[in-house]
């Protein structure tokens, strides 16, 4: 199954690279987001394209992108479970 880590600072640094100094101040959280979800977007196409011309065999119908909101939603059950069984608590050092 091919996939792609779609969401991030590294992908919101890579947008906000390619702003002005007036776009960048008048961004929102939100537009940025939006921004970097359309760019992710976009890479993941090039890439698909790339490797699918290279003659790579996958799924390409059904990759996995985590910023999809299922991929989300799954990490968030998989966390509060984690906090149920106690794995997650507030300590004095952060690891």
């Amino acid at each position: 199954v091919p996939g792609w880590d779609c969401h991030g600072l590294p992908i919101e640094l890579k947008v906000l690279q390619n702003l002005s100094s007036e776009e960048r101040q008048n961004l929102s959280p939100i537009k940025l987001r939006r921004k970097a979800r359309d760019f992710a977007s976009k890479t993941v196409d090039q890439q698909k394209a790339g490797f699918q011309r290279y003659g790579v065999w996958a799924d390409w119908e059904k990759p996995y992108l985590t910023m999809l909101p299922a991929y989300e939603a799954a990490q968030l059950d998989v966390f509060g479970q984690m906090v149920l069984k106690g794995y997650i608590y507030r300590g004095k050092k952060p690891v």
